[in-house]
């Protein structure tokens, strides 16, 4: 079993604590994640999981439900 990696993302449009919810809710679907912080202050979302997820499927969830990621 290969080691978790960590991916770090800013969301400019986190704000508050419903965009926290729906950024956990959505990535919470996604198999082969396991640890999901979000910090509305500094609008960064950082993700452990498997080292089969991409950056890239993450930042696809994150503008599917209309956050743009950096």
């Amino acid at each position: 079993m290969r080691e978790n990696v960590v991916t770090r993302l800013i969301a400019p449009e986190v704000v508050c604590d419903g965009c926290v919810n729906s950024i956990k809710k959505a990535l919470s679907n996604i198999k082969g994640i396991s640890k999901i912080d979000v910090e509305i202050q500094t609008k960064t979302v950082t993700i452990e999981h498997s080292p089969e997820i991409t950056k890239g499927q993450i930042s696809k969830a994150l503008e599917e439900i209309g956050y743009s990621t950096q």
